[in-house]
């Protein structure tokens, strides 16, 4: 899908021709930014390129960088015609998948443009994702959409919660810079932005360096939300993300977020239970080091975690980075 929008419907029409002469299998039209048209000008933009060149279009819903927002009515219109065939909402809007499936019918292809509401999005009638985070989590990402289409909800929103620092931590300042600098902390480019987009701050840089450290994204493990916890005289560790086809080769069907057991002598369990029960401490994965064997030699913490008036400042202060964070992107 070639991205071809403009605020000029004769350049869109150049960018949509060159895009069907290299073989792209459709267009991405953005609402034209910047001049506002208006919505019956909005229609007669995109039925112009649809009936000049036969190329399956897609619809792109920005508001926070276009202006304009396309309406369920004007979208209803558009999706009457016969090569505009779906649309990318990066509105945030969770009704908007609904309405637009409710009016359009199931055929029309909706595909979320924010990360953050992706598996929202698909629970409300959303058809896929144009990801930012994937780019960085390819595979975590992926596995989130196929257990939603398994009907396996209760991994996809594990999945989901997983990647949640990453999303926030990916548009603290306008995309796409925090994206290339994650890759480039990840040997995938170099952190080079032409004018007027610039490398990201060194706070944004702080933020996200401890998200991808926590994520351990080159050796397919995610550290976040791990935990582990005494059961029955056994230690097991929770929540702990290790993409298994990385080390176990000759499985399928595998739970990447399955629960992992220590394998700890009586005496060591013991102590560290003497000390969690002691303290009120919670005990957590820090590292993990991969044998020949297939064996994972674990480095553990024990941490205590936050006070009920602590998470409720805490909540608020990221709550309030990712609506700062929304309204810079936008």
């Amino acid at each position: 899908m070639a991205g071809c929008g403009s605020n000029s419907t004769t350049e869109t029409l150049d960018l949509v021709d060159h895009a069907k002469k290299s073989k792209a299998d459709a267009a991405l039209l953005v609402t034209p930014y910047y001049n506002k048209p208006s919505e019956d000008g909005l229609f007669k933009h995109y039925k112009f390129i649809s009936e000049k060149i036969n190329l399956p279009i897609y619809l792109y819903d920005i508001p926070g960088r276009s202006i304009v927002r396309l309406s369920i009515n004007l979208i209803k219109k558009l999706s009457k015609i016969k090569n505009i065939i779906g649309i990318k909402d990066a509105t945030s809007d969770l009704s908007s998948p609904m309405e637009v499936r409710r009016t359009c019918g199931k055929n029309f292809i909706q595909l979320s443009g924010e990360d953050a509401t992706f598996l929202a999005f698909l629970m409300n009638g959303g058809t896929g994702c144009i990801s930012v985070t994937a780019n960085v989590v390819p595979k975590i990402s992926s596995q989130i959409y196929e257990s939603w289409k398994n009907k396996d909800f209760i991994k996809s929103m594990e999945l989901n919660h997983l990647l949640y620092p990453l999303n926030n931590a990916l548009f603290l300042q306008s995309s796409p810079c925090p994206v290339k600098y994650a890759l480039s902390k990840m040997n995938k480019c170099s952190n080079i932005l032409r004018l007027p987009l610039t490398p990201v701050n060194e706070d944004t840089m702080n933020g996200r360096d401890l998200v991808l450290k926590h994520l351990n994204l080159r050796g397919g493990v995610a550290l976040d939300n791990a935990y582990a916890v005494d059961k029955k005289g056994e230690f097991w560790v929770m929540n702990l993300y290790i993409d298994l086809k990385e080390y176990e080769r000759s499985y399928e069907d595998l739970d990447n977020l399955r629960p992992k057991k220590l394998l700890l002598k009586k005496d060591q369990i013991s102590k560290i239970n003497f000390k969690i029960k002691q303290n009120g401490f919670t005990m957590i994965p820090l590292d993990l080091h991969f044998n020949k064997n297939g064996f994972v030699k674990v480095l553990l913490g024990i941490s205590k975690g936050r006070k009920k008036s602590d998470l409720r400042e805490y909540k608020k202060q990221q709550d309030w980075k990712r609506d700062k964070a929304r309204l810079e992107k936008h």
